[in-house]
């Protein structure tokens, strides 16, 4: 396993864009969604849960949460 210096962390943090946690709980953690049938509908919000939901439920939480959560 390869040693992280203070110099790498130094290239990452200047090649790397600085997100906002908002932005970081999008893509770290979050619902996944599944309907009834097994299809993956997708993920939503920043917990950590596998939920079994119908479309039209999973499309009313969706445009709730890109209401709820927009980035500016």
């Amino acid at each position: 396993m390869k040693k992280i210096r203070k110099a790498d962390l130094k290239l990452l943090a200047d090649t790397m864009q600085i997100i906002s946690k908002r932005e970081q709980s999008r893509y770290v953690g979050g619902a996944f969604y599944y309907s009834e049938e097994g299809a993956f509908l997708g993920k939503l919000g920043s917990n950590d849960e596998i939920r079994i939901v119908n479309d039209a439920t999973f499309d009313s939480l969706n445009s709730t949460y890109k209401c709820n959560f927009k980035i500016k």
